[in-house]
């Protein structure tokens, strides 16, 4: 704890010389004012010595004023005595406990002894005093600080979140870059990458007193992420499905089936990221999914997806990044060939792409936005009415505003998002929107759930039998456990309500639970 170290001393000479000059509960008597007013001159004059033996002589006389017994401990630890002076604290506090004393003028003690047991490396005895120094809101950003290492050192990220950013927003230029240091090593320990990216760097480049080791360890921190590399996972489960879609997913052309199904998943993820301490980042990512209905009459509810996704990223270890996001997608679908066997013949394709940007606000705050915009085919409309045509251009706007402090039950995100598909056929045009809101859980440092709610209106205006309006009503919780370095437990459960203005076609329900491993490669 090298920073500790360094901050202790930078910053707790200040707080000792409060304490002893404003924590005192009885007077000093007037024969011994002048006696304190010595000791307070070789203090300041750091001759630490002369004042302990200074201070020594007045308690012989049998004082009972606590001025003394502070200010000489605080010498003792300038002396780098903290046995002795933390004798003196532990007594300081064991003789006000008994007075009943309130903590607010008892938590200087509790706050000093913290220092000396973080410097003496009892991280957990440090925890408890500082934990009391906290609770009675004294010197609220240094003790936060040292709150949130203690947290990283036992691995509670998320709760060092909380304690780090108080410190990082405190205010305190001296505190801001040991801070910005350990918020980037909690990210990192909660594998987001791209928060704790953007306060390494920011650490990295600090300037000032003090701050010189504290971005060397951010730069050796950032080292690691300076080669290439190539990931994978793997992903299978199982589910329930009440009303199994003749589509892959949920949007404007979706009809159900009225049929519930047992199924089978399987996902994989293959990509290579370049380094993202490179100005320009580009992360190619290819995903296919895979699904199997133990129902046969659902068979046509089974799918083959392909996607694969080109980003670019500009900045991407900064706390505002920008980029562009290439999506091409290709569906196979479980169909009937004319023989009658059952064959997988392409479904849809698509491609699409935009622009987006991201801004880590503060506080625990970030923003994004995207842009896309692209051709949807449908490569069954040529045995479809031409009325009833799907394919065609579509376009996509979104936004996102998120807080994750580390908080254990309130970790919001709200999105908005508008969108249309300009299908070639008038019945399935449509245009529309939609409301996400969704809250973290942080259950401990392995175990975390979200809950979500989504509302999204669609219009169909051009139909030739009229005006079709839907409202998409979707309710989710997920849960995801980490086992293991490279293996998570997902589970899911999610209800959607469609309600049509045509009810007898498109209005339907659907309830689907889904429990699968992933395993990182």
């Amino acid at each position: 704890m090298t920073f500790v170290s360094r901050l202790t001393l930078t910053f707790c000479l200040y707080i000792c010389f409060l304490i002893s000059t404003t924590a005192h509960s009885d007077p000093i008597p007037s024969k011994l004012e002048a006696d304190h007013a010595k000791a307070l001159i070789a203090y300041h004059e750091k001759r630490f010595a002369d004042c302990v033996a200074q201070i020594d002589e007045v308690i012989r006389q049998a004082t009972s004023s606590y001025e003394f017994f502070e200010l000489k401990a605080l010498c003792l630890k300038s002396l780098k005595d903290d046995p002795k002076a933390l004798k003196i604290y532990l007594q300081l506090i064991d003789v006000k406990e008994k007075m009943h004393v309130p903590p607010s003028e008892q938590a200087p003690y509790y706050f000093e002894v913290g220092s000396i047991y973080i410097k003496k490396g009892k991280y957990k005895s440090a925890e408890f005093f500082f934990k009391y120094a906290y609770a009675a809101n004294f010197n609220r950003p240094i003790v936060a600080f040292y709150l949130g290492t203690i947290a990283i050192r036992n691995e509670r990220h998320y709760e060092a979140l909380s304690y780090l950013q108080e410190a990082y927003y405190s205010g305190i230029e001296d505190l801001k870059p040991a801070a910005e240091f350990y918020l980037g090593t909690a990210y990192l320990g909660l594998q987001n990458s791209g928060h704790a990216l953007a306060y390494l760097w920011e650490s990295s480049v600090s300037t000032g007193p003090g701050s010189a080791g504290i971005a060397e360890s951010s730069k050796k921190a950032l080292s690691a992420f300076v080669q290439n590399r190539v990931f994978a996972s793997v992903t299978t489960g199982i589910a329930l499905d009440t009303n199994v879609l003749y589509l892959p997913s949920v949007n404007a052309f979706t009809v159900s089936s009225s049929s519930g199904s047992a199924k089978a998943l399987l996902t994989g993820v293959v990509g290579r990221s370049a380094s993202p301490l490179s100005a320009f980042q580009f992360v190619p990512v290819y995903r296919v999914g895979y699904n199997y209905n133990f129902n046969s009459a659902t068979k046509d509810g089974e799918f083959v997806t392909n996607s694969l996704s080109l980003l670019g990223n500009f900045n991407p270890y900064e706390k505002v990044s920008y980029g562009f996001k290439i999506d091409g997608n290709y569906t196979f679908q479980n169909q009937t060939a004319a023989s009658g066997s059952r064959v997988y013949s392409s479904l849809i394709w698509s491609a699409t792409g935009g622009p987006f940007g991201r801004w880590i606000l503060s506080d625990g705050y970030s923003f994004s936005a995207e842009l896309s915009g692209g051709l949807q085919t449908y490569l069954l409309d040529s045995t479809s009415a031409s009325t009833d045509a799907r394919s065609g251009p579509m376009f996509t706007a979104r936004a996102q505003w998120s807080q994750e402090k580390g908080n254990r039950s309130w970790n919001p995100a709200f999105g908005i998002q508008a969108l249309s598909y300009l299908t070639s056929g008038t019945t399935f045009w449509s245009v529309g929107g939609g409301v996400f809101f969704g809250n973290s859980f942080i259950h401990n440092e392995r175990w975390r759930s979200m809950a979500r709610i989504s509302i999204d209106p669609m219009l169909f205006p051009l139909r030739a039998a009229g005006a079709r309006t839907d409202l998409t009503v979707s309710l989710g919780w997920s849960t995801s456990t980490r086992l293991s370095q490279r293996v998570s437990w997902l589970n899911d459960v999610s209800y959607l309500k469609n309600l049509s203005s045509i009810s007898s076609t498109y209005s339907f329900s659907r309830l689907m639970a889904s429990s699968s491993l992933s395993i990182s490669i």
